[in-house]
């Protein structure tokens, strides 16, 4: 093969390349969209726990404020340090892992469940591709 055809196929196999990197970009966009819009995070603002995870923290700082006790009480149960128990109770931390949260609970004496339950409809309206496959454009 002469080396100019194998740098017309190498130019070609590059913009086919690029053109696929930009269809996957395309589709790994779009999913995050849609997990930060279910995180309820518009873009313009700092991440927002959801409203359940919201409720889940309120209860247990309710519960740790009614038990009489500080986070100094719960950093020496859980391990877990003052500041972090503050930015979750202030959800400055909307991510917390599920690991974290039972560790505070079994900290107040309570036990964190999540249950996964079948939804009534898609999570994300018109976002429904089948993996690995991008959106049509």
């Amino acid at each position: 093969m002469s080396r100019a055809y194998l740098r017309a196929l190498e130019n070609t196999f590059g913009r086919m390349l690029s053109a696929y990197a930009e269809i996957q970009e395309d589709h790994v966009n779009a999913l995050f969209k849609c997990i930060a819009a279910m995180a309820g995070f518009s873009g313009t603002e700092a991440p927002r726990a959801s409203s359940e995870l919201a409720n889940v923290v309120a209860i247990l700082r309710d519960e740790r404020q009614r038990q009489g006790l500080t986070m100094r009480d719960i950093q020496a149960a859980s391990g877990i340090s003052r500041t972090a128990l503050s930015e979750i109770e202030t959800q400055k931390n909307a991510n917390p892992s599920i690991a974290t949260l039972n560790r505070i609970a079994a900290a107040l004496g309570m036990k964190l469940v999540v249950a996964l339950v079948e939804a009534d409809e898609p999570v994300c309206d018109n976002q429904e591709t089948t993996a690995g496959e991008p959106d049509a454009k």
